[in-house]
């Protein structure tokens, strides 16, 4: 009776299969992995779309539309369930079983599209559509589902989203560079699916043989809330929730605006769409990574959020300014292609204002959620700012670039961050904080315009 008191003891005290000190890197490593390999879906599905219908503008368009769409549906759809599952990690498994299977299969979606002609085209691009949505609707599911694994206290969000999205962002750059770049030139597309898939099959697998006893979430850290600790085991009220929509939303429409316009600026400096768009990828993703980092690893708990956000819009508006007056600089005394020596100095106009921005998008997941309902919040703000992204592509490639130029969409943007900065920074520095039971009058009670300023950041502690 002892001995089988200590071996469940024991099995219990590990996650993952592995020491629980463990666990963490194992997820982040198995989030990195996914990040790898959905970027390298979208490059290699948009060759084969690019292809199949003859114009590789629209099938990148279409590619990208689907992603976005899908992966908000997903996000929406697996976050509200994620808090009412007693495994969320091992429905992240057969998520990554699914996707693994599906894009194995990926290519007979494009074989079951008619041939291209002017009356065919359309019901490719709904072949395509639908065939392309069902696995970008898993991949949606997987963040929602890893942050309510890794949150079992809202002090540790902020952490484990900053974390969590800086490692997969990470992921995706690795993924877009080794497609781009090494693996479409090298082995058909046919065979990077394939290789790609197996990864995600192989990881799905893994992750349902070695999550057999894994408990709901991971176990908090033992070690008692500091003074600083505090600062982040807040739970913010309604109307802060509703802010983090909006910041949610900003910053896809705003990133993606700006990844748009300094592609075409790029690739007009350097002579190469490939090499322009190659550039502007790894400088925002890797950015927004950096940036991620930051909040979880060097802010977490040493000043208030809405603050930090608020410095983060405006250091944000400020870069930019910088970039784009020294690339009007560039441009104009470099008269043919770009040397290459110059590159690593364009690289930095991009990285420096992804650095602030990135931290945007965690930094809103966490003033919109807490310990209590992760995966239904963080799901719906994740929606929420995929949905910006595609708003952003099609204001920006669509309507403002084409008819104003880049530009205007750098001017709009920059001038948007700082507007949105100085407003946050009011809010956060300005206006008296409610407490929770002004929130929950708020709540019942119609108030007036000011009394929701004054209650925007009402907040009570919990663990």
């Amino acid at each position: 009776m002892v001995s089988s008191s200590v071996h469940r003891a024991r099995r219990s005290s590990a996650v993952l299969s592995i020491p629980a000190a463990y666990a963490r890197g194992a997820v982040y490593l198995f989030s990195f992995l996914a990040g790898a390999c959905g970027l390298t879906y979208e490059v290699v599905w948009s060759r084969l779309a690019g292809s199949h219908t003859g114009d590789p503008d629209m099938a990148n368009a279409l590619v990208l539309g689907t992603f976005m769409g899908g992966l908000a549906l997903g996000a929406r759809l697996f976050g509200s369930r994620a808090d009412r599952l007693s495994h969320p990690l091992r429905a992240y498994g057969l998520l990554e079983v699914a996707i693994g299977l599906y894009a194995l299969g990926s290519p007979l979606v494009f074989s079951a599209a008619p041939p291209t002609s002017g009356e065919a085209l359309s019901i490719r691009v709904v072949v395509l559509v639908l065939g392309l949505l069902p696995p970008t609707i898993l991949m949606g599911g997987a963040f929602p589902l890893l942050t309510r694994y890794l949150t079992s206290r809202t002090v540790d969000l902020r952490r484990n989203v900053g974390e969590l999205y800086g490692v997969n962002t990470a992921g995706a750059v690795l993924g877009g560079l080794l497609a781009g770049f090494v693996l479409l030139d090298t082995v058909t597309p046919t065979s990077v699916l394939a290789g790609v898939g197996a990864v995600n099959l192989a990881l799905g697998l893994l992750i349902l043989r070695s999550t057999r006893h894994a408990p709901d979430r991971l176990p908090a850290d033992a070690a008692a809330l500091t003074e600083h600790g505090l600062a982040d085991a807040v739970a913010y009220g309604a109307g802060t929730r509703r802010l983090a929509l909006c910041l949610a939303a900003f910053s896809g429409l705003a990133t993606m605006a700006l990844e748009i316009a300094w592609t075409r600026e790029l690739t007009r400096l350097l002579a190469s769409s490939t090499e322009g768009l190659t550039l502007m990828l790894a400088a925002f993703l890797s950015g927004s990574a950096i940036g991620s980092w930051i909040l979880a690893a060097r802010l977490t708990g040493r000043f208030a959020l809405p603050g930090v956000v608020a410095a983060a819009l405006l250091a944000t508006s400020a870069l930019l300014g910088l970039g784009q007056f020294v690339l009007d600089g560039l441009m104009t005394a470099v008269a043919g292609p770009m040397p290459e020596h110059l590159y690593l100095p364009c690289f930095a106009l991009l990285f420096l204002p992804a650095v602030a921005a990135g931290m945007v998008f965690p930094a809103a997941v966490r003033l919109g959620s807490d310990a209590r309902q992760t995966g239904g919040r963080v799901g719906h703000i994740y929606a929420v700012n995929t949905l910006g992204t595609l708003a952003g592509a099609v204001v920006a490639g669509l309507v403002v670039l084409p008819t104003l130029g880049g530009a205007a969409v750098f001017h709009t943007v920059t001038l948007a961050y700082a507007m949105a900065g100085l407003v946050l920074w009011r809010m956060a520095n300005g206006w008296p904080r409610g407490d929770t039971g002004a929130e929950a009058s708020r709540d019942t009670h119609r108030s007036s315009p000011q009394s929701e300023a004054a209650n925007a950041f009402s907040t009570t502690v919990r663990n």
